[in-house]
């Protein structure tokens, strides 16, 4: 389970750092699209495009706001039943997301 929440960290703080790094709105698909991308073929680098902006079309500085306000509410010192809360609602949150967790 460590590893898990691990990785939803990881997830979440990626997503927190391409918010921070785009900023505003999303740039369309024919925005992107037009600069090669290295490492991919012409098409698997439209696909690329279509997923990143749609990641960044459904993540915002709201949403992660939302998502990350739980976890700071209260203290949750190693071990007491502020962990075991913020455990929950991690377990809940990513379950929501459609990951086993």
């Amino acid at each position: 389970m460590r590893g898990m929440l691990r990785i939803a960290l990881i997830v979440v703080l990626l997503a927190i750092g391409l918010g921070a790094c785009r900023g505003g709105e999303p740039r369309s698909r024919s925005a992107t699209a037009t600069r090669p991308m290295l490492g991919y073929t012409p098409a698997t680098a439209a696909a690329q495009h279509d997923l990143e902006f749609l990641f960044r079309k459904l993540v915002s500085a709201d949403s992660m706001s939302a998502l990350h306000k739980p976890l700071t509410e209260r203290p949750h010192p190693a071990g007491s039943a502020g962990t075991q809360q913020v455990v929950k609602y991690l377990q809940n949150s990513l379950a929501g997301f459609g990951l086993e967790v």
